[in-house]
This record gives structure tokens, C-alpha cells and sequence, in this order.
């Protein structure tokens, strides 16, 4: 069975946002009004950059799974995801904050959970 297009450009676009979002975090960490804004969270700066940066690689990890037809890479993308919005809704000084990234969420599990993204993952991961 071919990979549904659906399921490429999630793959792609997951891979490829996360991969700069987490350049752009880490060259960022030098900025004093980054360090300024991170005084707004619940947790300390360090605990929030360090979880930033494990769900940006597990999410990259996950897309790469997505590509190649792993059943895993989707489960740990919907589970890494909502672990990220949990925390984020008691860290974040807004959980307005948390729009964005919820629509995205929900976009993207849309895509991810239809029956033709199921069954090319049932088929892959059963060969």
C-alpha cells in the first residue's frame, strides 16, 4: 500500500518545523530578553528548555517514524503531544498561550487517525 499523501506532508512539515523551531530555541538562549521572559513560567528556565528540547527531538523521531510507516512513530507523536500540552497548560503564564499548538494538535491528529492513515500503518507495521 502507498503512503497516503496525507501522511507525507505531515511527516515532512513535522520533521522539518521542529528541526528549525529547535535551531532557532537554542541560538535564541543567548537573547537576555529570553532569559527576561522565562521568569513568567511555573517552572524553572532550565526545566522549560530542557523539556522543549525532548519534545522538539521526540517529535522529530516521531515524524521520521510517520515517513517510514511506523505505527510508533504516530503513537509517540499524538502521546509526546499531549504530554506537551499538559505541562504547558500549568507552565505557561496564559493557556490561551496553548491555542496554537492545540489547533496544530488537533490538525494533525485529524490527519493521523483517518482510516487510510490507519490502515497503511497496520499494513506496514503487520510486513
Amino acid at each position: 500500500m502507498k503512503r497516503p499523501i496525507s501522511l507525507t506532508v505531515v511527516g515532512w512539515l513535522l520533521l522539518i518545523l521542529n528541526a528549525i523551531s529547535l535551531i532557532f530555541m537554542l541560538a535564541t538562549l543567548r537573547n537576555a530578553q529570553v532569559g527576561e521572559a522565562f521568569g513568567s513560567f511555573a517552572l524553572p528556565a532550565w526545566a522549560t528548555i530542557g523539556f522543549g528540547v525532548f519534545v522538539q527531538l521526540v517529535t522529530i523521531a516521531a515524524a521520521i517514524g510517520i515517513l517510514k510507516g511506523q505505527r510508533w512513530g504516530r503513537n509517540t507523536y499524538l502521546g509526546i503531544s499531549v504530554l506537551g500540552l499538559l505541562v504547558g497548560s500549568f507552565n505557561l503564564p496564559s493557556v490561551g498561550m496553548l491555542i496554537p499548538g492545540l489547533v496544530v494538535f488537533l490538525i494533525v491528529a485529524f490527519f493521523l487517525l483517518r482510516a487510510s492513515a490507519t490502515a497503511y500503518f497496520n499494513r506496514t507495521t503487520a510486513a
